[in-house]
């Protein structure tokens, strides 16, 4: 059974990513699954050596999941239809 995987950036306003997430389902009518990591990369240094991170922008990463669910459900359905699997079983649908 085949696996896909999508992937998204996250960016503050500045533009700079603050996170990244990868989403994996089936096209089997399951549900996906969204993994978010934060870069975690320093932006610079302090004087006395210790780095400076990005401030995380929760509500940026939340509403960034939720369009990118909504992006992830809607292939699923297209991929699950063409598997056939009825669509409306995606995510914890009804059939």
């Amino acid at each position: 059974m085949d696996e896909y995987s999508i992937s998204r950036e996250i960016k503050n306003t500045n533009g700079v990513v603050i996170a990244n997430m990868v989403g994996t389902f089936k096209g089997q009518g399951d549900t996906p699954i969204i993994t978010t990591v934060g870069t975690g990369a320093p932006v610079g240094y302090n004087d006395d050596g210790t780095a400076i991170l990005l401030d995380i922008d929760e509500r940026a990463v939340q509403e960034a999941q939720k369009k990118f669910m909504a992006e992830l459900i809607a292939k699923n359905k297209i991929i699950s239809e063409m598997n056939g699997i009825n669509k409306d079983t995606v995510n914890g649908g009804i059939a």
